[in-house]
């Protein structure tokens, strides 16, 4: 009897994920609450146009280890303070042909460093034509479009994005 039991216990727990429902699966629109289109009008508004326009500037940015004292960084925050850009594009270092990938968590210090010193949130972009992994180590690998147009399967294509 016991043998029974706990078989059928083992057989019901190896089947409960199969009959979960998938949550997060279709993500909703986002709409702002007042408060945040109350914030969004009045910081518009607050905006000269000077800072408006360097609103619709977007720069490059290697994500790699900056020294918050060196040139480099230095730059940037100039750009933001100097110039209110109010985007970068994430890219990673290249000699030719060849990228150097970096470690997300060298991506991840440098862009919140630099949200810290924007007044405004900033929009931060990426070149990741292939995935992630082709910028920074540790993520999914996907091969290039040309092998979705290959597999002569669209839903692939569609589903990688």
């Amino acid at each position: 009897m016991l043998p029974r039991a706990l078989c059928l216990i083992v057989i019901l727990s190896l089947l409960t994920p199969a009959f979960a429902k998938d949550k997060f699966s279709q993500p909703r629109p986002i709409q702002l609450d007042r408060d945040g289109e109350k914030w969004a009008q009045k910081t518009l508004h607050n905006l000269s146009l000077e800072e408006k326009v360097g609103q619709l500037f977007m720069i490059w940015v290697r994500a790699e280890f900056l020294n918050v004292n060196s040139p480099e960084y230095l730059q940037l925050r100039d750009s933001i303070n100097k110039y209110h850009v109010g985007s970068f594009a994430m890219t990673v270092r290249a000699e030719g042909p060849f990228l150097y990938r970096n470690q997300p968590y060298e991506a991840a210090v440098l862009l919140n460093r630099l949200q810290q010193d924007s007044k405004l949130p900033l929009l931060i972009a990426a070149d990741f034509e292939r995935g992630v992994s082709m910028r920074l180590y540790g993520a999914t690998v996907f091969p290039h479009a040309m092998a979705f147009g290959a597999a002569g399967k669209l839903d692939y294509a569609e589903a990688f994005g």
